[in-house]
């Protein structure tokens, strides 16, 4: 048996875990940096994972740029399973 559990907005929930934030949150990663991960605030100002930063930042100007760190999803992920 296989199952698959989809929390959307997964990373910038653990990120709000760790430094709350009020403003839109974009999560970036790369050395030309792309958006990897978003909350639901900032999909609402029209940023979308896969997104140039720049593009993203043009889209949802107030929002908070934070860069992905692996290991804090992979500690809560761990913690929820």
């Amino acid at each position: 048996m296989l199952a698959c559990l989809v929390i959307p907005g997964y990373a910038a929930q653990v990120e709000q875990l760790s430094a709350p934030t009020r403003a839109p949150l974009l999560l970036v990663a790369g050395t030309h940096p792309r958006v990897m991960a978003l909350d639901a605030q900032a999909g609402r100002c029209g940023a979308r994972r896969g997104m140039p930063l720049k593009r993203a930042q043009a889209l949802c100007p107030d929002a908070e740029i934070r860069p992905l760190v692996e290991s804090r999803l992979r500690t809560q992920f761990e913690a929820v399973l």
